[in-house]
């Protein structure tokens, strides 16, 4: 006799948080006038892979600003 370490009603809300931990956030990376696209986990992430895609000489001179998290689009108002 085999015994199943999952029931089968657990699945469906295994499914959903894969699909969640798979989802990645859209930021938007900037170095000396240049400009783009990144997905990341976090800002650290997105800030280490855009400066790799720059070839900046310093990670901390790239600048990234979350542009969509968790499939919404992300609106930064300005400071009054």
């Amino acid at each position: 006799m085999r015994r199943h370490l999952l029931n089968e009603s657990d699945l469906p809300a295994l499914a959903d948080g894969l699909i969640q931990e798979k989802m990645m956030n859209g930021y938007m990376a900037f170095y000396e006038g240049r400009k783009t696209e990144v997905l990341a986990n976090t800002s650290f992430e997105a800030q280490q892979k855009a400066a790799a895609f720059f070839k900046a000489r310093k990670r901390c001179e790239v600048t990234v600003m979350l542009c969509e998290k968790d499939g919404k689009q992300v609106v930064h108002a300005p400071c009054m």
